[in-house]
């Protein structure tokens, strides 16, 4: 899982835009994290054994 402390979108009225479609929202002098990517692999199932 990755976090990224910015959003792509400006959705809040106490965002601050420091990059081209980067918003960020600081709370107690942190950034808070907005964007999760989750990477998954589906596991392959074998046949029932008969």
């Amino acid at each position: 899982m990755n976090e990224f402390p910015y959003s792509p979108y400006n959705d809040f009225s106490d965002l601050e835009e420091r990059g081209p479609g980067r918003f960020y929202l600081q709370h107690r002098g942190h950034d808070v994290p907005f964007v999760y990517s989750i990477l998954a692999q589906k596991i392959r199932q074998t046949p029932p054994h008969e």
